[in-house]
């Protein structure tokens, strides 16, 4: 699960940038709200607090801090990623074993 997330970050990233650069604030406030969500079951409380942020701040139509959120996301998941990958890479695959 954390690799299929981890996976995935720099896609729902891009999504962010792509919908706030089209001023397409219902579906960023969306994709924020999911990922908030995501993140929030994965434990990575710092990244679903800053999309709570977005997806409320998308929501109420409050445009001039998205970008600093957006921002800010960046350097969580560039962070996020690098610690995943250490983790991930120091756990050997074992199949059939719980």
């Amino acid at each position: 699960m954390l690799s299929d997330f981890v996976e995935g970050l720099p896609n729902r990233l891009q999504t962010l940038q792509r919908l706030f650069a089209n001023k397409d604030l219902v579906e960023l406030s969306r994709a924020a709200h999911n990922l908030n969500g995501i993140a929030a079951s994965l434990g990575a409380s710092e990244l679903s607090e800053c999309a709570k942020k977005l997806d409320k701040q998308g929501f109420a139509g409050y445009t001039d801090s998205l970008d600093l959120l957006i921002q800010e996301i960046q350097h969580i998941v560039d962070r996020l990623l690098d610690a995943a990958h250490n983790f991930l890479a120091d756990k050997p695959i074992r199949i059939g074993s719980v």
